[in-house]
This record gives C-alpha cells, sequence and structure tokens, in this order.
C-alpha cells in the first residue's frame, strides 16, 4: 500500500514537471498572487487541452505520438523549414525534409 502511494507520487511530480517546462510554471509573469493563480489555472487548462488534442490526432496522422511533449510537438510539425523559390515568373514553396505536404 505504501510503495503504490510512493509510486502515484512519482508520477505526479512527473506532470509537474511537464507544467514547469512546456508550459511556463518555472517563471511566473506577474508579482501578484492572484495573477499568478490565474495564469497556473489558464495554462493548466491549457495543458489538458493540449493532451486532449495529441490523444485524438494521434490517432489519424503518422509521425504524431500521444506521448510527445510541447517542445517535439512545435519542432514536427509547426516550425517547418521551408523556403520560397521563384520559377518562371511563380513563387514554390520548397518544404525540406521527408514530410509529404501538399502545397
Amino acid at each position: 500500500m505504501l510503495f503504490s502511494f510512493y509510486n502515484n507520487r512519482g508520477a505526479i511530480e512527473r506532470e509537474y514537471e511537464v507544467l514547469k517546462y512546456d508550459f511556463g510554471w518555472n517563471k511566473l509573469p506577474f508579482s501578484k498572487l492572484a495573477e499568478n493563480n490565474v495564469y497556473l489555472l489558464v495554462t493548466a487548462m491549457c495543458k489538458n487541452i493540449y493532451h486532449y488534442l495529441i490523444n485524438h490526432f494521434s490517432k489519424t496522422v503518422l509521425n504524431l505520438k500521444p506521448n510527445f511533449r510541447l517542445k517535439k510537438f512545435i519542432f514536427r510539425f509547426i516550425t517547418i523549414p521551408a523556403k520560397w523559390i521563384k520559377k518562371s515568373r511563380q513563387n514554390y514553396l520548397n518544404i525540406y525534409g521527408n514530410i509529404a505536404f501538399k502545397t
């Protein structure tokens, strides 16, 4: 009984680590406690929404896994190296990598 309680404590600390490093809990933006409390609640709701969306879309997108943290998601799907190339008086978007995007 005591061991399972201790193991659950470690799992909860992992959740706080995700909130601390991915959602900005390590440096609070305001000097007043009430404002920081609102910030912490909103970012915790954002984490829950992010977790729901990742679980939902990971069922259909092949390169997306439900355990991706925020930084990994941003570098895999939001920040994509690309360059605009001008060919025959038209602009084309050249996307680098092996991701099959259609423009």
